[in-house]
Order: structure tokens, then sequence, then C-alpha cells
């Protein structure tokens, strides 16, 4: 009937009545898709439910608040857990999380004796390295050479094995920079990469004279005959390398080395990457059941040499005369790069938002606790979001992102257990730290 109408408008030449005609096809299309598209959404509701969510991420908290709804996961939060501190592997900021949050939730946590700092690093641990708890332990994760079977029979059962690990390159780079490897080495060149390049070009020179007794004074917590820049992932992991002096080193032979991994991946929950910080995060959520509060961090040992620094001036050859070096490194480290990103691909669909609503957080807490007044009462409030409910953070809790954590465990350890000492009995090798 409209075709006809339409025919007959144009028969008789009315231009009023073809442009009316015009309106009310353009209305009966718009009816017709706003229709079919509302059937649709109520179809597929994620949709709009992830532009919502892209307001959130972006920080927009105030755009259609309410909108989105937390669901409360069915896992319980676990508490007990191993963390390896891989040296120069970001771990001191993630220091920053567990120990806040065993200080938060009062839970008992393996510390150095007296004033140390290291669980007997870079040397394996001994009863004599940590405070006996009459509690048992939920937490350990000072610095310590890993032992599975010493660990699980100090820890409560049931824990979870975690670490991070990082590009043995970019660790190399890290580690002489960070323990003044260049200057107690005497090398020819002092600073940026061009010192690099030089160091690895002559590093069984320069090895032996930064392992020597005579630079022992100046080397802060490395005893003498340990290398910071050969196989350190491996050793951190309690890979046999050869230290400490005695100690079987299996680092030449491709199959045991490959079977030692095989063992830690068998053994670790969880092997995060330094260079995928915020993505190792949400894992370490997931994985625990906690927070996105839980997992805010504050971030410490930031290397100030990369100012200014050019990776290209390392050649092809430089990095093979690297993945010579610390080759257990380099296979340990492409191994567990692997199973991290299969972790991740068994993340589901929203994995990758939630990472950005993190990294949004993170950067609002940061700007928030770098301009708020020490002693103010403050706070900045985040809604709820399909990954967290609602929660704030306040000028207390940015006070105990940068609080010494550790001195503080130790003070409420001396109140909770005054009575208990370590264990003494003889040992071989001392820590330094």
């Amino acid at each position: 009937m409209v075709m006809a109408w339409f025919c007959k408008a144009g028969r008789r030449g009315s231009v009023f009545r073809q442009l009316l005609l015009l309106l009310l096809l353009v209305y009966l299309g718009g009816f017709l898709y706003f229709t079919i598209s509302s059937s649709m959404a109520r179809r597929d509701m994620s949709r709009m439910d992830y532009s919502i969510i892209d307001d959130i991420i972006r920080g927009r908290w105030r755009r259609r608040l309410g909108s989105v709804r937390y669901v409360a996961p069915t896992c319980q939060a676990q508490n007990n857990l191993v963390f390896i501190k891989c040296m120069k592997c970001a771990t001191e900021t993630l220091g920053t999380i567990f120990r806040r949050y065993a200080y938060l939730n009062n839970l008992s946590v393996v510390l150095p004796v007296k004033n140390r700092i290291y669980l007997g690093w870079p040397f394996p641990i001994t009863h004599m390295d940590y405070r006996p708890s009459s509690q048992g332990f939920n937490l350990l994760m000072e610095h310590a050479i890993y032992n599975g079977t010493f660990m699980k029979r100090l820890m409560n059962p049931g824990t979870v094995f975690l670490t991070m690990i990082r590009e043995p390159l970019d660790l190399f780079v890290s580690a002489v920079n960070y323990f003044n490897v260049f200057q107690l080495s005497n090398a020819s060149l002092q600073n940026g990469m061009e010192a690099v390049q030089a160091y690895l070009r002559n590093i069984h020179h320069y090895e032996v004279l930064y392992k020597s007794h005579a630079a022992a004074p100046k080397r802060y917590c490395i005893p003498d005959g340990f290398s910071i820049t050969k196989n350190l992932l491996s050793h951190c992991l309690g890979m046999p390398i050869g230290f400490p002096p005695g100690r079987a080193n299996i680092t030449g032979d491709l199959a045991a080395v490959t079977q030692y991994i095989k063992e830690l991946d068998s053994e670790f929950q969880l092997v995060m990457l330094m260079e995928y910080f915020e993505e190792s995060l949400v894992l370490l959520k997931r994985l625990m059941c906690w927070s996105v509060k839980d997992i805010v961090h504050y971030s410490t040992n930031r290397g100030s040499y990369r100012k200014n620094t050019s990776w290209s001036v390392l050649t092809s050859y430089d990095r093979d005369l690297h993945r010579e070096w610390s080759h257990a490194d380099y296979l340990l480290y492409d191994h567990f790069n692997q199973t991290f990103w299969r972790k991740v691909r068994g993340q589901g669909q929203d994995f990758w938002q939630e990472v950005a609503f993190f990294r949004e957080v993170q950067r609002q807490v940061t700007s928030f606790c770098h301009n708020v007044t020490p002693y103010g009462d403050s706070r900045i409030n985040f809604p709820p979001s399909p990954w967290s409910p609602p929660f704030s953070f306040t000028t207390a809790d940015c006070k105990l992102l940068t609080s010494p954590l550790l001195p503080m465990l130790k003070e409420r350890y001396e109140k909770q257990e005054p009575s208990i000492s370590p264990v003494s009995i003889p040992r071989e090798f001392l820590p330094l730290c």
C-alpha cells in the first residue's frame, strides 16, 4: 500500500507528498532497527556490559554507577604461600604486597633472625636462618634459596609456591649496576651499556676479580666465590650450580637441567614474568582468590641506570656471549615464558579487561598517595566492578604501602612469641645479610 501511494504521489508530481512519504519510510525503518537491535541486546547483554566496563576501566567511576554488579567468587582466599625472591626481579616491589597482606591478616611469617634481611641467601636455608613459631608458618617471602623438601616441612599444609623471573640479559644488566660489579672488578668502563658490553667480552677476567676476597669489603651481602651474573635465576630456584663450594653443578648437563626445570614446573603453581608485571599480578590475584586492593603496590628499587641507556649498543655477538655464559637461566626463562602465556590463555575473555582495570586503579592510587597529606583523612573511592566490590584507599593505606614492614613484622613477632629462640647448631657457611 505504501508503494502504491508512492507511485500515485509520483504521478501527481506532488513534491510535498513525496517528502511526507520519505519521512514515513525513515520513521518505519528506524522503528524496525530499534526493535531488532533491542531484541539482540537482550540476548547479548555482555556487549552492553562491556561498554560500561570500558567506562570503569578508564576511570569514569560516576558514569552509569551501579550498572555493574560484583559477583563474589566461590573460592576462598589463600593465606599459605612461599614466594621465592629471585634477586633483581622486582621482588622488593612484590614485597610491599606480601608483607602488607601478612601484616593486615595477622599471618605467621618466616622472618630472618636478628637484624638480617635474608633467609640464608645465597646459601641454602637452614633452621638457624629464621625465627621459630609456635603457630606454624603461613608465608615465606624474604630472600631464600628454594628447597622444596625443607620448605614443605616448614610451611603449613596446602602452601602455594610462587616466584617471579626476568629475561636473563635484562637481569644481568640490572645486577651489574645494582651490585657495583664494574667498580669492584676494576672494569675499563664503569657506566652505560658500553660498560656492559666490555664486561661481557672480558667476563672471565672480571669475574675472578669481582668474586675475590680482595673485593669482599665492598661487596654488599655477596660472599667470596659467588657470581651475581651467572645463572642467578637458576641458583635462586635451587638448581645445583656449584655453589656453595662442594655442591654439585648440573649446568653442563642439558638433560639434568631440563629435568630440574620440569620438576620446578610441577612444584610451582605460578611463575610470574617481571616484563608483564600487571598481568602477573592479576594471575596472582586470581590464583590466590585475593582482592584488587590486595595487589596494589609501591614500586621500589627502580634502576636509575636505565636513563639515557641504549640497548642498541649490544650486538648479537654480545647477546650470544651472555646466553652461553648463563645458559641455564635462558632454558629456565624460555620454559616458564611459555607456561605463563598458557595460563593467560586459560583465564577467560575478561582477563585483559581486568588487567586494564587494575592498571587504572594502580595509576589512580599512586597519584592519590603521592599528593595526599601525611596526616590527613582523605580517601579515594572505587565503585563495584566485575572484579572487585567497592573499596577505598585511605591515607593510612598509603602510609602502609611505604612503611618498613619487615621490622614491623619482627616487632610483632617479639610480642607474640617472646620466649622462642632460634635453633643453634654448627654451620659451615655464615650469611652476610
